[in-house]
């Protein structure tokens, strides 16, 4: 066996070379496609990202569009409420306008004799 070696040396350490280069080219191959696919989630993360930011600002405007109808409309209901008490006043006081006015008036009938 030492004969073998001894012998053989120099193929055993070119043999040996050798594969050290090809596990050092699959690294490399390795590594390139980690970076390449890498790259690709990153982009698509971004994509992503820009998708929401545009989704949530889209949102937020909606939401704010959506504030000013319920304030203008809130406030077109407590003027609504407004004008209704208003114009329950001014009927209450015609009524009792009327009340008094049918309380001072006094009605006489006449009945026609039929002859």
């Amino acid at each position: 066996m030492e004969k073998f070696l001894k012998k053989n040396l120099k193929l055993i350490a070119i043999i040996l070379f050798f594969l050290l280069m090809i596990k050092s080219f699959q690294s490399c191959i390795r590594k390139v496609s980690i970076k390449r696919m890498e790259k690709t989630l990153i982009a698509k993360c971004d994509t992503i990202t820009q998708k929401q930011n545009h989704i949530i600002d889209s949102l937020s405007k909606e939401i704010n569009t959506k504030d000013y109808i319920i304030r203008d409309l809130t406030f077109e209901l407590k003027l609504a409420g407004v004008k209704v008490d208003e114009a329950q006043k001014r009927a209450e006081a015609i009524e009792n306008t009327a009340t008094k006015i049918k309380a001072n008036t006094t009605i006489k009938i006449e009945t026609q004799d039929k002859k």
